[in-house]
């Protein structure tokens, strides 16, 4: 996890990393893992699989 963090740091800068790690924490546990769900990749929040 903490290389992830890392990587995610470098790629975004300090603060819109902050600003995306304090959004994450506004998240429910579902909510949270619907957004981390591979299968959602290359996807638009909302839309429906397929």
């Amino acid at each position: 996890m903490l290389a992830l963090s890392s990587r995610s740091r470098a790629a975004l800068g300090d603060e819109r990393f902050a600003e995306a790690y304090e959004s994450g924490w506004q998240l429910t546990a579902s909510q949270a893992l619907a957004r981390t769900d591979p299968a959602r990749l290359g996807r638009t929040v909302g839309e429906p699989p397929g």
